[in-house]
């Protein structure tokens, strides 16, 4: 395992919020492998164990592959736990899934216990445990934060950001299909998918002039609080105490709000983005270098 004092590396706060994330998911699937009421066959299980083993093994290497070290370096810029918790999962469920789908393919050599429409059927049947835990990330400080509304809001924001994570994840297994069925092109097809992850963090972080509280460090905060002490210091009746308390509240829910605003704004666009970047990359890795480069000059559907 690589050390953790390289710039390009991902301290342990960086991932946490994926992480906790994750670990809900693995739970709720080795739950359902244990589980002898559910309605999956032996090689049903026994893939899903395979998946979730190859799941793990990806997620180790993250802060080992060179090939996304300038991802790791944007994602470093993130401030927030909710776009650090985007980060991790856009990463896994459009990097890591793929691959380790193609390394156990079912019907292929590589996992012959079981057909690919048998195994299609399993990995949509675990879509609503991605949106469950997702939900209930929302719930958790850890994760995100204070005031996120994913939880809370339905079919409103958070059902928009869960519908592209579920969206993601439908475009993994056409991916790792095209990997699993072309060995020869998926050395090519794996390095045009981590330019394309990293090339949709940057896109989407130069597309609009974000919050400073997001990518940047914020600037706002400390001049309000020695005003608001030089103020008290000079005025002390109850009232005027009680009535910068209230102001004070509403500017800080605005900001909170505006920030969370910008938040969802940002992961909608990650996914956006990233899903047509890595459609091209493994559909066309040949000339993903020059597609890349036509969107960013401003081609068709040009992110900016």
């Amino acid at each position: 395992m690589a050390e953790l004092h390289s710039p390009f590396l991902l301290p342990p706060g960086s991932v946490r919020p994926f992480d906790l994330v994750y670990d809900g998911v693995t739970q709720g699937i080795e739950a359902r492998i244990a589980d002898s009421q559910a309605p999956l066959s032996p090689g049903g299980r026994a893939w899903l164990a395979r998946l979730v083993s190859g799941f793990q093994a990806e997620r180790a290497l993250w802060n080992d592959r060179s090939e996304l070290a300038a991802y790791r370096a944007r994602w470093l810029l993130l401030r927030t736990r909710a776009l650090r918790l985007a980060a991790g999962a856009y990463l896994h469920i459009s990097y890591d899934l793929p691959r380790a789908l193609a390394d156990a393919w079912p019907g292929s050599a590589a996992f012959n216990s079981l057909s690919e429409a048998e195994g299609e059927a399993i990995y949509e049947g675990l879509a609503p445990l991605f949106t469950d835990r997702f939900h209930a990330s929302a719930r958790r400080y850890a994760i995100v934060g204070i005031g996120w509304p994913i939880g809370y809001l339905s079919p409103g924001m958070g059902g928009w950001i869960v519908n592209w994570i579920l969206l993601l994840r439908e475009g993994a297994w056409r991916h790792g299909r095209k990997l699993a069925s072309q060995p020869a092109m998926r050395p090519l097809r794996e390095s045009a998918m981590a330019k394309a992850m990293t090339a949709a963090l940057e896109d989407v972080s130069r597309i609009f002039p974000w919050d400073a509280s997001l990518l940047r460090p914020p600037v706002f905060a400390a001049p309000l609080v020695v005003s608001a002490f030089s103020l008290l210091a000079v005025l002390m009746p109850i009232l005027l105490v009680v009535a910068l308390t209230a102001y004070l509240a509403y500017r800080l829910g605005r900001e909170q709000a505006w920030r969370r605003l910008q938040e969802g704004q940002f992961m909608a666009l990650f996914a956006a983005i990233l899903q047509d970047y890595m459609e091209a990359a493994v559909n066309e890795p040949e000339t993903f270098d020059q597609y890349l480069a036509a969107r960013r000059r401003g081609g068709p559907g040009s992110p900016f």
